[in-house]
């Protein structure tokens, strides 16, 4: 299992390779869709990743 499954990193905003990558990670007892919010006003200038911390909202322990 490669480690983008097992985190469900997500990716989004802009496609294009010039614009940087912004990541998103959330605290304790969250998990990446704390950011649905905050994450479309940087999508239009960054290539934003999010995803779930081990032990949080939709990662696969299996690959542990």
């Amino acid at each position: 299992m490669t480690v983008l499954l097992r985190n469900h990193v997500t990716l989004s905003g802009s496609a294009a390779r010039d614009k940087p990558p912004l990541v998103f990670a959330h605290g304790f007892v969250c998990d990446q869709r704390m950011w649905q919010l905050v994450t479309p006003a940087f999508a239009a200038d960054h290539c934003i990743v999010t995803f779930d911390h081990v032990g949080a909202g939709r990662c696969d322990l299996r690959g542990c």
